[in-house]
């Protein structure tokens, strides 16, 4: 589980929360990601990452 915040000059206000699973596997990593950022825009999506060393 975690969170993201962001602020700059083009953006006021970014805001991310996302649950996940990591260690599937040894190597995958997925995530459900949800956003709300400026004017109210409200977002949501899944994440799937793979963490490999070479």
């Amino acid at each position: 589980m975690g969170g993201h915040v962001l602020f700059n000059d083009k953006m006021d206000q970014y805001y991310e929360i996302n649950f996940g699973i990591e260690k599937i596997l040894q190597i995958i990593r997925f995530d459900y990601v949800l956003s709300y950022g400026p004017y109210g825009k409200f977002n949501q999506g899944f994440l799937i990452g793979i963490d490999a060393e070479f």
